[in-house]
């Protein structure tokens, strides 16, 4: 689940909740950049200060030899 609050006409907060989320890296791949940061025990994960546009997640768990899972693309 995602849920996206604006900041501003051009940039907003991602907030998400992944299951099982414990220490899964999550990425967020957007046209210019990637940002990452790692979901907490609950499987939450923040994102402060993104700019809008199309980006992707990606979920790495962690020491797994599994293929990262990869959202489609969506509009921020």
């Amino acid at each position: 689940m995602v849920t996206m609050t604006p900041l501003s006409t051009d940039r907003v907060r991602v907030d998400g909740w992944i299951t099982p989320g414990a220490d899964v890296a999550v990425e967020l791949r957007l046209v210019s950049d990637s940002l990452h940061t790692i979901a907490d025990a609950d499987g939450r994960f923040v994102f402060e200060d993104v700019p809008r546009g199309l980006a992707q997640f990606v979920l790495r768990s962690p020491g797994s030899t599994l293929l990262p899972v990869i959202t489609p693309s969506i509009d921020i």
